[in-house]
């Protein structure tokens, strides 16, 4: 079948791979490698920094199975591989990267992730940092990336709350119902904003915030570039 022959391609890639990076404390790489520039400056000067670029999805790797012993994913939320992303690279002593090309991934303009623009969707983001920012802090770990998710998804939830869509229980609350919770909810994300970037010191602050303005920058870049493709 031809799903066979991808996984006995991608396999023989791997087997042939001629260079394997052990990432240590893969939860520092993942949140604090995550602005291209930067990857890139790596690059030139033979760090292999690409090679600590872990993207949010959880499902293009392979785990030990203790890895996911107890882990489950939130029930009825978006933003479900960001809110587990920093828990599982916690368990881990180490990531094997092998620079290999595998397989492709194919993004699609009406994907969730590129279509959902309601509020609901942009606090289930704020949520998932809500999930990873102790966490990090217990583990020395500036949450550099959890910073760049929360301002960046605050932003868009008080835009959104004016837009009028509705996906809250199939689209069948009114609007004065979802206008209700969409408050309720940005005004507990704003609270959690707050209490979370006072936990960092003045330092970690200002490194949050200039990586912060480097993502967004490449992130205009990449949607004016890559994400609107026909």
């Amino acid at each position: 079948s031809g799903l066979g022959t991808e996984k006995s391609q991608a396999t023989a890639r791997l087997e042939s791979a001629t260079q394997i990076k052990i990432v240590e404390n893969p939860l520092k790489a993942y949140q604090t490698v995550f602005c291209k520039i930067f990857r890139i400056i790596g690059n030139k000067l033979g760090k292999n920094s690409e090679a600590l670029y872990f993207n949010e999805a959880n499902w293009c790797r392979l785990y030990k199975r203790e890895v996911w012993q107890g882990v489950r994913f939130p029930e009825g939320k978006f933003a479900q591989d960001t809110a587990m992303a920093s828990v599982l690279y916690s368990r881990m002593n180490c990531v094997a990267h092998v620079d290999e090309v595998l397989y492709y991934w194919l993004q699609r303009t009406d994907s969730v992730t590129h279509k959902m623009r309601d509020a609901g969707f942009y606090h289930d983001h704020i949520d998932a940092v809500r999930a990873n920012w102790d966490l990090c802090l217990e583990h020395n770990v500036l949450p550099a990336r959890s910073y760049y998710t929360m301002v960046g998804n605050l932003r868009y939830e008080r835009c959104a709350m004016k837009s009028g869509e509705n996906t809250l229980n199939g689209g069948k609350n009114s609007d004065a119902e979802i206008q209700k919770i969409y408050e309720k909810n940005y005004a507990k994300d704003v609270e959690f904003a707050k209490s979370a970037v006072k936990k960092l010191t003045i330092l970690q602050r200002a490194q949050c915030f200039t990586m912060a303005c480097v993502r967004n920058l490449e992130k205009i870049i990449y949607d004016c570039k890559i994400k609107n493709m026909k």
